[in-house]
């Protein structure tokens, strides 16, 4: 296809102007027509030399890359918003970053000060951190994808700049990412694996402190030669960045220097507590920036324990390489002192056994049983009381993004190619297979009744009779996508897209409110009273659905949240590595839960303080969170079982705070 501005992608984004173009794509700034807010969108091409089957799976495979992008939450990386699309060629919907590219910076400014360095590798080893716990490589770092904006750095095109291991990519002699930065094994031909970012991170650093490239030729194969079989040119103005560059561009994979001792490192040059020691007020961690002054006095001494600010000595222009900010609406009321008592250590059971992401969670009514799904296509269940594995389902074809239990123990899952599949209560025998008509299927959940199963959809939300798996009601609104949807125990709907949340009674529906930001899951409160969403600023907004008016903003979180869940007298919240209880009578946090690394994908709540938490290191973790007062704690609440297989780092802190007042992923959800 020809793009051109004006053009609507998607029913949604109007091109405005191109700002990049590269071997395996072209960048728009774009404007979200719903949410009336500036977006980037990357095309990406598709080879016109691939078949049929080749063009269906370079599709499929592009559209996988950008979903596993879509996953990762973190300041220094770009978000990914969406994946849709147009005339048959996959988009990548992403914020809208404004600021300078790293390698145009130094092309127009010159070498940058150690220091300034030192702060912005601190920043992209947490985002390819982040990113390589969830799986992705991004097989492209290079100066020309890290921004430079004000007050951040940001890693951009993770996991879709580069599309690897095909046959006939690599037969048609082009060249996968930019040569000087491709780690040697990569230049070999071999596969991308995470130590390969990390020497294309050297080679980027070097550029940013040298002002030039570590390995220099006149061509692409001239380079590949130097990167395997020569040594950087040595370095003139790196001085105690020496030997993390040193160290980085290491040729054997093996033998380099891996991301927390390059943290160290660069931590030490800038006098400050490594990643994961104090962290500033406004949330930044403060090893990852870099003080104001420090442009003009690069050797100047950094005393531990300071708050640090990012020198940005860049203009706020556009930058090639694809972002965007997003529209975060009002500020987050800044949180009261929280008084914590003495953080107490606590392992969470780990049930493992799945392999790869682990994107959705469940607790049957009793709370019994845990159910799970992920990217291998599985649903596996454990009792939880002993952690024992009861049962592996197998049938679907794609990976899965949603599960629920009916009241009666029958259990639906549903995976990212629309089909669900209801198994039966107790045997787990598959029951029946429902098309849904329509595709990627976050969420799904069954009616108080039994009768109805609800799917939410990019489209839509749809309702499926049980008793003849048949379509007996669609909700969509052309204006807008990302729909979620919850029934509460009276049978009261709910729903929510992209800008508003709506409730239906008798039939008609009545908008509950409106936002600004791209939400990221719903909730419904167990007595029906209150309804959460959790939304991409960190926030959650929750109403009454008795005077359906918005009654309380939950802050507290520093980034996206990931996933919602309420239980009796509690509600859960979770942004990455942590998650956060609260009492829902005074909404006072009561429990902060932290297992680093987690990257937590879903939530559920099940009775007498059991807590189930979906990981994107492929496991359910079991906390016993605070259960309602009078209760006895969950079996679990013992710790792990000897067939819990890990035994991770976790923390719970005890709350007494009151939260300030004020409070892509599809949705739905049945209580």
């Amino acid at each position: 296809m020809v793009e051109k501005p004006g053009e609507l992608i998607a029913s949604q984004y109007r091109l405005v102007e191109e700002i990049g173009r590269g071997g395996f794509g072209v960048v728009w700034r774009a404007h979200d027509e719903n949410l009336d807010r500036d977006v980037a969108a990357k095309m990406l091409y598709l080879p016109s030399y691939l078949d049929g089957d080749q063009l269906r799976e370079r599709r499929e495979r592009s559209m996988r890359e950008a979903r596993s992008a879509a996953r990762l939450h973190h300041r220094a990386a770009v978000t990914v918003y969406e994946v849709v699309e147009h005339e048959g060629c996959p988009w990548i919907i992403m914020e809208f970053v404004r600021g300078m590219s790293l390698d145009t910076l130094v092309k127009t400014t010159g070498p940058l000060p150690v220091a300034q360095v030192a702060g912005i590798g601190l920043e992209l080893l947490q985002a390819l951190g982040s990113a390589h716990r969830s799986g992705v490589i991004h097989r492209d770092v290079k100066p020309a994808n890290v921004l430079i904006a004000d007050h951040r750095v940001v890693l951009t095109d993770f996991g879709i700049a580069v599309i690897d291991g095909d046959v006939s990519l690599t037969q048609s002699g082009l060249v996968m990412g930019a040569p000087a930065y491709t780690a040697p094994e990569r230049a070999r031909g071999d596969v991308a694996v995470a130590a390969s970012d990390l020497w294309s991170l050297g080679a980027t650093l070097y550029f940013a402190v040298e002002g030039h490239r570590p390995f220099s030729g006149t061509n692409a194969n001239a380079v590949f030669h130097a990167i395997l079989t020569g040594r950087p040119e040595p370095s003139r103005k790196a001085g105690p960045l020496g030997p993390v560059l040193d160290g980085l561009m290491c040729k054997d994979p093996l033998e380099r220097l891996t991301a927390e001792a390059a943290s160290r490192l660069l931590a030490e040059i800038l006098g400050v507590r490594t990643p994961d020691g104090d962290t500033p007020s406004d949330g930044t961690p403060a090893a990852y920036l870099v003080p104001s002054d420090v442009v003009t006095n690069p050797h100047r001494h950094l005393p531990r324990r300071r708050t640090l600010v990012l020198a940005s000595a860049c203009a706020a222009t556009l930058a090639l390489g694809g972002a965007a900010i997003w529209a975060s609406g009002s500020a987050p009321a800044p949180l009261r002192k929280v008084h914590q008592a003495a953080p107490a250590p606590q392992v969470p059971a780990v049930l493992a056994g799945a392999l790869g992401l682990v994107n959705t969670v469940a607790v049957s009514p009793d709370g019994s049983t845990v159910a799970a799904g992920g990217d291998d296509t599985l649903v596996r269940l454990w009792n939880t009381a002993d952690h024992r594995l009861l049962a592996t389902l197998s049938g679907h074809t794609s990976p899965i993004f949603a599960i629920a239990f009916g009241k009666d123990g029958t259990l639906a899952s549903a995976d990212y190619g629309g089909q669900v599949i209801v198994w039966a209560a107790g045997s787990y025998r598959r029951a029946a297979t429902i098309d849904t008509l329509g595709g990627s299927i976050a969420t799904l959940a069954f009616s108080p009744d039994g009768k109805t199963l609800a799917t939410a959809h990019n489209d839509g939300v749809r309702l499926w009779d049980l008793a003849t798996h048949r379509l007996t009601g669609t909700f969509t609104d052309g204006r807008q996508s990302e729909f979620f949807a919850a029934y509460g125990p009276s049978g009261t709907l709910v729903t929510a897209d992209s800008r508003y949340i709506r409730l239906r009674a008798g039939g008609a529906f009545t908008r509950l409110g409106e936002y600004t930001v791209l939400p990221t899951g719903i909730a419904i409160s167990t007595d029906g009273d209150l309804v959460a969403c959790g939304g991409s600023d960190g926030r959650v907004l929750i109403w009454d659905l008795r005077t359906r008016t918005r009654v309380q903003t939950l802050h507290g979180h520093g980034q996206n949240i990931t996933a919602v869940a309420f239980g009796a007298g509690r509600f859960a919240t979770a942004d990455g590595d942590t998650i956060q209880e609260w009492d829902t009578t005074t909404w006072r946090r009561i429990a902060i839960l932290s297992r680093p690394g987690a990257n937590v994908t879903g939530l559920a709540l099940g009775p007498r303080g059991l807590l189930a938490a979906s990981t994107a290191l492929g496991t359910v973790d079991l906390w016993n969170g605070i259960p309602p007062p009078g209760v006895a704690p969950h079996p679990s609440s013992a710790g792990p079982s000897r067939r819990s297989r890990g035994r991770p780092t976790g923390r719970v802190t005890q709350v007494d705070s009151a939260s300030q007042p004020t409070m892509n992923r599809l949705g739905v959800a049945f209580v």
